[in-house]
């Protein structure tokens, strides 16, 4: 499995990881990026758009869920407190701007 990652799809033998990779893959080949270049643009930013909300849900999931929203996951609560201590996220997360994006 490429990058340890999933879903993977097999294309000839060959695993792909990426999904977005894979999407526009096969978009291509059956034919759904739309009629023209502005239809395949618009595509590219609806799927986008995705992966920055589910960057967003990730990264603020206890603020938007509440403080206990990890109670019932405790691995994911230690994986999280474990990358918040590594020196460069933890300095980051210190002096980030505050956006409300």
């Amino acid at each position: 499995m490429p990058y340890k990652m999933r879903p993977v799809l097999e294309i000839d033998g060959t695993p792909v990881a990426q999904s977005n990779a894979v999407a526009r893959y096969l978009a291509k080949k059956y034919d759904l990026m739309g009629r023209n270049e502005w239809d395949a643009m618009i595509c590219d930013v609806l799927v986008d758009t995705l992966g920055d909300l589910k960057q967003a849900a990730l990264e603020n999931f206890e603020y938007m869920f509440g403080a206990s929203a990890l109670d019932k996951y405790p691995a994911l609560r230690a994986l999280k407190k474990r990358i918040h201590r590594i020196p460069a996220i933890s300095d980051w997360l210190i002096r980030r701007p505050y956006t409300n994006s």
